[in-house]
């Protein structure tokens, strides 16, 4: 059996897991959280106004609801693959499953559940197989890449293919992968078109899935043999290992703050030895250590652009030092003021030996104060807050879903109870895409 028919049974029979149940509940209402959000940033509107062209048609909408999702960098996160599934999968299982049902077709909370699980265990698999970390600094962005693949294997699980059609989803939407999405730091002239290519991969991947179902058959081969290092330049390192049965749910991680992750454990032993009594204007100097492979992308300090914020952790723990309520601002809207210019001089980015052993299950950071006085205060963080092991629980994942959601809609905390009942219940599933839909 070839590595796609093996993939294309996955995605068509597939248990749901008992034991990933609990915390699929809580992406799907961060992913919920991430979309609404998106409204807020300034690309917003560029995002909706190009998308109108496109129509109100299903895989229309997916293009915009994935590329408002996406923008906002505050959706789950896959480290070991590199991968950002919930942003690709869950708008696209959304807006398929209205659609399937307004046509009369069924689609109960537990497809809602199975559907999204084959599609994170096709993503964090095959970002695993291809090696996605290292992918990511040779500019090839794994989600980017994966997207159709993923989009593709939620679609076939909610209309109910069996393996074969599963699989030819699979390999029409292999041939639409890329993952070359340009440069996305420092000045540019209008709207960065990253979101949008994102959100069409992940189109092109729910439209694999519709060809399938009417009979288009796509290449099974395409992963037996060298296609994928011919044709894109990517050696994969293991399309033998097995798949995981929870589609990796227990493995992501979640973003308690709005940065990219390289910075999320930097940003977390930070802000904990703050607490632990450290005066920000007795800080002398701040060292940061990292596995050499995500130094450069987090080490720079600039501020032109709100991906070169979201990157720079000389910018982040300005902010966390010095303007604490900015931080759960998704805009990253705060222009450096003097004193945060002043602050981010203070921070430096190394690479450190001690944290590769690590990476990339974990993205560590070394965090190393030097104060004043000439004293120091050192934290290794392996696990930041949101990793599995440090996993935010219920109350957490709904709290962050408020602050970001209720100050533009008014029945925030219906939407989150939809969305943690959706993939259980049926009128709480039915409150949640109603309710979408009309919002976004």
């Amino acid at each position: 059996m070839g590595v796609l028919d093996r993939l294309g049974e996955y995605v068509a029979e597939a248990p749901a897991s008992v034991e990933s149940a609990a915390r699929l509940r809580l992406h799907l209402l961060d992913g919920v959280g991430a979309m609404l959000a998106g409204k807020t940033l300034e690309e917003a509107s560029d995002i909706a106004a190009l998308a109108a062209t496109l129509g109100q048609d299903p895989l229309g909408r997916i293009v915009s609801r994935v590329a408002l999702a996406r923008a906002t960098e505050i959706d789950d996160i896959h480290p070991l693959s590199c991968t950002t599934p919930g942003a690709i999968l869950i708008p696209t299982a959304l807006t398929l499953a209205t659609a399937l049902r307004a046509q009369g077709k069924r689609v109960a909370p537990d497809d809602l559940g199975a559907a999204l699980q084959a599609g994170y265990g096709i993503m964090t698999w095959l970002g695993s197989a291809l090696g996605g970390p290292s992918l990511l600094y040779r500019g090839i962005w794994p989600t980017y890449l994966l997207a159709p693949l993923g989009a593709a294997a939620v679609a076939a699980r909610l209309l109910r293919l069996g393996p074969v059609h599963a699989a030819s989803a699979l390999a029409i939407a292999l041939c639409r992968i890329s993952g070359g999405a340009g440069g996305h730091g420092g000045a540019q002239v209008g709207c960065s078109p990253r979101w949008l290519l994102v959100g069409e991969a992940a189109r092109s991947g729910a439209l694999a899935a519709h060809a399938a179902a009417a009979d288009f058959s796509g290449d099974h081969s395409l992963l037996d043999g060298d296609w994928i290092r011919r044709v894109h330049g990517i050696t994969p390192l293991d399309l033998d290992a097995p798949m995981p049965p929870d589609g990796s749910v227990r493995s992501l991680s979640m973003k308690p703050v709005c940065a990219a992750k390289q910075t999320q454990a930097g940003l977390d032993g930070f802000r904990q030895l703050l607490r632990d009594g450290i005066d920000p204007a007795q800080i002398a100097a701040v060292t940061i250590g990292v596995p050499q492979a995500y130094q450069a992308m987090i080490g720079h300090r600039r501020t032109a652009s709100r991906t070169d914020r979201l990157t720079s952790i000389a910018y982040l723990l300005a902010i966390a030092a010095l303007a604490p309520a900015e931080l759960p601002d998704i805009t990253r809207r705060l222009d450096p003021t003097m004193a945060i210019t002043a602050f981010m001089n203070l921070v430096h980015v190394e690479p450190d030996r001690s944290t590769e052993e690590f990476y990339p299950r974990v993205w560590p950071s070394r965090v190393t104060i030097t104060l004043k006085d000439g004293s120091r205060q050192e934290l290794l963080v392996t696990d930041a807050l949101g990793d599995p092991a440090r996993s935010l629980d219920e109350a957490a994942v709904r709290a962050k879903f408020l602050s970001l959601v209720s100050p533009t809609v008014a029945n925030a905390d219906s939407i989150a109870t939809a969305a943690l009942g959706a993939t259980r219940d049926e009128a709480q599933l039915k409150a949640l895409l109603s309710g979408l839909d009309a919002l976004i």
